[in-house]
């Protein structure tokens, strides 16, 4: 009886961290104005749009933001700098995602939208607690299943030419958009640019500045890289 109570006591510390991985991975989807309801066991499919930065030396990549908002892996949970629970109703905090339904009238379908965007898709899933909004979802947790890279040469597309790209290269800093979201580096790191895709031409005009490929990219991020169409530019 005294060796199974201090088996019990031994196992419990196991036990209490199993328990807190299913909790931390499962879905505890709701309104925001609503209720919890019971978790659910299926993550909730969802997509986004991000840009990419790439270190310094070429050597890593991270996820931003299109406006404010730190740097973020392909597999992340949301911290918020206020301490509270993320996702909390009465804040802004968490991993922002569409339905894909929805997709094509918040975020415009590939084939209209701007040819000069360097933004890339996200197809994401969310667990943890989700708060569900009307046309989305704001989420503790996310994983990146696939990055969409727009398969065009956004330099050119800036001048209405239409060409493929063959790589991402940094953006020129007088080409950063002003409301960056920079993620919080070392000192002395440098910054990290934004990278767009680009044909060979492009490419070469940038010598000494590092390009990377697709499946640089996707080791960068450890997620599924690929190109996705693009149309004519939108007016």
């Amino acid at each position: 009886m005294a060796f199974a109570a201090l088996l019990a006591i031994a196992l419990l510390p196991l036990l209490l961290e199993f328990a807190t991985r299913r909790l931390r991975h499962g879905v505890r989807r709701r309104s925001w104005e609503e209720v919890p309801t019971e978790p659910v066991d299926e993550p909730i499919a969802a997509v986004k749009r991000a840009r990419v930065r790439l270190a310094p030396d070429g050597h890593a990549a991270t996820l931003t933001g299109l406006t404010f908002g730190g740097r973020y892996d392909a597999e992340a949970r949301a911290r918020c700098p206020r301490r509270c629970d993320v996702p909390d109703p009465g804040c802004d905090c968490g991993f922002y995602a569409v339905r894909p339904d929805v997709e094509g009238r918040l975020l415009g379908p590939p084939d209209h939208r701007a040819t000069w965007d360097p933004s890339v898709r996200l197809d994401v899933e969310l667990t943890g607690e989700v708060l569900e909004y009307e046309l989305g979802y704001r989420a503790e947790e996310q994983r990146v299943l696939r990055v969409g890279v727009p398969h065009n040469c956004v330099p050119c597309a800036r001048f209405e030419r239409v060409r493929e790209a063959v790589a991402l290269a940094p953006v020129p800093s007088v080409l950063q958009d002003p409301y960056r979201s920079m993620p919080a580096l070392p000192e002395g790191s440098g910054e990290w640019p934004l990278i767009e895709p680009v044909c060979e031409d492009h490419r070469d005009l940038r010598a000494g500045r590092p390009s990377i490929g697709l499946v640089e990219l996707a080791g960068h991020l450890g997620t599924e890289v690929g190109w996705d169409p693009v149309g004519a530019p939108v007016r």
